[in-house]
Order: C-alpha cells, then sequence, then structure tokens
C-alpha cells in the first residue's frame, strides 16, 4: 500500500538522519514475506525525537528493532503478531546472527490496537506505550494517536490520524519552528484530516500547505506525495509545470484530463511536450470533451488548432 511505503520512506529517512542503521522492505523469504523496517543503534544514535523507542531498547537491553507498521486502514490482530514472532526468528537465521536477545519487537500502530489490549497480556509502560507478553516472547506496541505531543515524541505522532491527536500535534508544530518538516509528514499521510484541523485552528492553509508539501516532494519525492494526497492536490499547490516537470505531462493528462491541462498551460505547450499526433488522439476520443476545450481556447488557440488539423 502507499501508505505504508510512505511510512518506511519517511521514518526511515527519520531514523538515518538520527545515526540509526535503517533498512526497509527487509525481504525474509520469498514475497510478500518482508519485514517493514529493521533499524539498528550505533554509539551516536540520537533517541531525541523518538523516545518510546529508547525506552524499548532499553528495556529489552537491544541493539536491534524488527518493526512491523500498521496503519489506521490496517488493524492489530493475533495473526499478525506471530507474523513478527516468525519473521524475527527467520531474519536471524537469514542473517546468520546469534542475537535473539539483542533483537526486539516493536509493532508500531497508529490507531489503537483495542481488540489486542482487552483480551491479551497486555500492560501499559507509559502513555502510547504497551508492553505485550506472548507465548515467552515479549513485543512493545507503540501507538502514534496516544504518545504525548511533545519534542521527543514527534517522529512518533506525526504519524497520527485522529482528529483528536491532530488538534494537539498542529499546533504545537506551529509553535516551534524546528518542528515544520513533521507538518509536512502529517499532510502527506493525512491530507484532508491535517487541513481540517489547520482551519479549525484558524492557521492560513494556502502558504503553510505549499510550504510543506514542498518540504515533502524533497524528502519524499514528487511521485510518492502525489500517490498519498492526489496529483489535484499537488498541483494546486506547486504549480501544474512543477508537477509536469517532474511526472511528465502524459501522466498528468492521464490523471487530471486534457481540458484542465490545456486551460493552465496552454495547448501550444502541450502540443510541443507530447506531440501533436498524441495530442489530437486525446482530443479527438472524446468529442464532447473537445467541444469544451474548444469553447476555452483564444483566438490565437483556436487558429493554430485548425492550421495544424488542416495539415
Amino acid at each position: 500500500m502507499a501508505y505504508d511505503a510512505s511510512f518506511k520512506d519517511m521514518f526511515g529517512s527519520l531514523l538515518r538522519e538520527k545515526n540509526f542503521k535503517c533498512r526497509t522492505s527487509v525481504e525474509v523469504g520469498k514475497l510478500p514475506l518482508q519485514i517493514d523496517i529493521v533499524l539498528e543503534r550505533n554509539q551516536n544514535s540520537d533517541f531525541s525525537i523518538i523516545r518510546p523507542l529508547e525506552t524499548v531498547m532499553k528495556n529489552m537491553n537491544a541493539n536491534r528493532l524488527i518493526v512491523e507498521f500498521k496503519s489506521m486502514r490496517d488493524q492489530l490482530k493475533l495473526e499478525h503478531i506471530r507474523k513478527l514472532i516468525a519473521y524475527k526468528q527467520l531474519f536471524l537465521i537469514l542473517e546468520d546472527l546469534n542475537d535473539n536477545a539483542g533483537t526486539a519487537m516493536l509493532i508500531f500502530c497508529v490507531s489503537t490496537p483495542r481488540t489486542i489490549l482487552q483480551n491479551m497480556d497486555v500492560k501499559e509502560e507509559r502513555m502510547g506505550l504497551y508492553k505485550l507478553k506472548f507465548e515467552r516472547n515479549l513485543i512493545y506496541i507503540v501507538v502514534a494517536n496516544e504518545v504525548p505531543i511533545m519534542k521527543s515524541t514527534l517522529g512518533i505522532a506525526t504519524f497520527a490520524s485522529s482528529f483528536t491527536q491532530l488538534r494537539k500535534l498542529v499546533p504545537y508544530i506551529s509553535r516551534h519552528p524546528h518542528a515544520q518538516r513533521f507538518l509536512s509528514f502529517s499532510i502527506v499521510m493525512n491530507y484532508k484530516r491535517t487541513l481540517k484541523v489547520m482551519r479549525e485552528a484558524g492557521m492560513s492553509t494556502s502558504s503553510i500547505i505549499m510550504r510543506n508539501i514542498k518540504l515533502a516532494i524533497n524528502d519524499l519525492g514528487l511521485e510518492n506525495v502525489i500517490k498519498e494526497i492526489g496529483l489535484e492536490n499537488v498541483i494546486e499547490q506547486v504549480g501544474l509545470e512543477n508537477v509536469i516537470e517532474q511526472v511528465g505531462l502524459e501522466n498528468v493528462i492521464r490523471q487530471v484530463g486534457l481540458e484542465n491541462v490545456i486551460e493552465q498551460v496552454g495547448l501550444e505547450n502541450v502540443i510541443r511536450q507530447v506531440g501533436k499526433e498524441k495530442t489530437f488522439k486525446i482530443l479527438l476520443a472524446d468529442r464532447e470533451e473537445l467541444q469544451q476545450i474548444i469553447q476555452k481556447l483564444s483566438d490565437e488557440e483556436r487558429d493554430l488548432l485548425r492550421y495544424l488539423l488542416e495539415k
């Protein structure tokens, strides 16, 4: 899923910047046997924005974490816990590591896994952090929608999805310039909800969204941002020409329609980039849309279209 891929990209980049060794989508057999994230701490690893992970590694006396991610669309179930335990063992075997005790397991949940918390042997270690005992295994669970909002949890809270948590997170970020980057992550992961909360707080969204989507694009790449929040939303914030430059005009036309593209960049630019033959093929495929496009063309563009059609 694109949501999971974006989590791995963003969380992975944060971990690497804090001097952790981080591997994503680690295969432990034939696909889909794959660990979301394997992270290892170094002597100079910095836990300043992910303190709950420091608690896990200290309590388990571990230098390595096997991380399973559960988005708000993918509730944690018993089968996921069994899978994580198996994946850990497969990983150790494949990596030829005799380090079972030094390799801890963490499930990163966006939403509270209520069924698991109510029906299994679980203890709350601190707000948003739980310890699960299952078949002689200890597994920690961290919940983005529950961790307290402060600098030491920003690397986790930025993936929150609930309005309750976002209404705490967004104002905190707006008050702290050092945290602006995390707003870009929140916008990518929860575009509509984050915008709603920003507007509720009376924040001017246009300039903030523009700045933070650009930050997100720098961190994730334009295509990943488009996958998460939609091409039209990205075009609205960074401009059609910037998007065309990155992903190509044909991809843009495919997603938002030729009429919208011509209206914003002009028929001549479309023909120059896509080519006359392809442009006309698209135009003539839908006569109704062609009529709508012609009505919006300037006199000069109509003359150009007429000239090209007669050639």
